[in-house]
């Protein structure tokens, strides 16, 4: 078997040479967003594929200025009952934007979600890394979005490249295990 006749093995985004460029993109210049973008629409597409019921979207603000990231996701209940609920949010920030800003953003963002259940995941994208939170409909408006990490992890902030198997693993949990879990 020849070089060009084997199967590359992928374990994470990473792996995949398209993503790698934009994420090397993003890491020697974060203030391009086209590239953020570009990298994020690449990791998003890899980790919820339309043939696993998922399409990655856009979504525009509420002044249809500034466009986020929408994962929906296909939900079957029974045999020909079915309904397209919002599964997650990616909203990559802005240099200029404070934390403050962005997360606000990222609320009045979630408010509107068609979700199934009230909670949805939600995804920051700053500078070189990805911040991730749930959002719980029910609760009160300035504690409805919690910073969320895997177990044995200290924060919800991780670099796109130094940690890319802790970021493969939450998108793959994130899949696997559906809606963020209930409070």
């Amino acid at each position: 078997m020849t070089v060009e006749n084997q199967k590359t093995i992928t374990h994470n985004y990473i792996d995949i040479p398209i993503i790698d460029i934009f994420v090397e993109f993003v890491e020697n210049n974060s203030n391009y967003e086209n590239s953020v973008k570009s990298m994020l629409s690449g990791i998003l597409t890899y980790y919820f594929p339309a043939n696993m019921g998922y399409v990655v979207g856009p979504k525009p603000n509420r002044n249809n200025k500034h466009f986020h990231f929408l994962i929906s996701r296909l939900q079957r209940h029974f045999s020909g009952d079915q309904g397209i609920f919002d599964f997650a949010l990616v909203k990559a920030k802005r240099p200029t934007d404070t934390s403050e800003e962005s997360l606000e953003q990222l609320t009045e963002a979630l408010e509107d979600s068609n979700t199934e259940h009230g909670r949805f995941w939600a995804i920051l994208a700053v500078d070189k890394h990805l911040e991730f939170y749930e959002y719980y409909r029910d609760l009160p408006k300035n504690e409805n979005l919690l910073p969320w990490c895997p177990p044995c992890q200290f924060t919800n902030s991780f670099h796109i490249r130094h940690n890319c198997e802790v970021i493969d693993w939450v998108f793959n949990y994130m899949r696997q295990n559906g809606v963020a879990s209930a409070r």
